[in-house]
């Protein structure tokens, strides 16, 4: 059996050629950005341990700015329409953690819920297509 990593490719869309490779923890199944905030947040949904969230930077040189390192199975990390928190779900620790946009720091949680999975602001429904 092959060991799967984790990476997210970033491209050139004028060249059509990568220029920066994040590595993760491993594979993942969520990667969000909102316009206001300078940052990407990616999951590692199916790691080895899935619990680590790297954030990065959405403009050049794209360094990882930090790795959130909690939870059981976390993933699926959503703005708010403001771009101000992101909501992240720990699946199997039944509680949704949220944290700074900017400075990464976990602010209250929600707990108590049960599996929670995807978290879906209303303000994605106004989205252009496409990004």
């Amino acid at each position: 059996m092959m060991a799967s990593s984790g990476r997210i490719s970033i491209w050139d869309l004028e060249t059509q050629s990568a220029i920066r490779t994040i590595t993760t923890a491993g594979p993942g199944l969520f990667i969000r950005a909102h316009e206001d905030s300078p940052y990407v947040w990616a999951d590692a949904m199916f790691a080895a341990s899935p619990h680590e969230i790297t954030v990065f930077e959405k403009a050049p040189p794209f360094r990882v700015v930090g790795r959130i390192d909690e939870g059981v199975q976390t993933l699926h990390p959503e703005f708010t329409a403001d771009g101000r928190f992101v909501y992240v779900s720990d699946w199997q620790g039944d509680v949704v953690r949220v944290y700074d946009a900017f400075d990464l720091e976990r602010v209250p949680e929600i707990e108590g819920i049960r599996e929670p999975t995807g978290i879906f602001s209303t303000g994605r429904r106004n989205e252009r297509m496409g990004h």
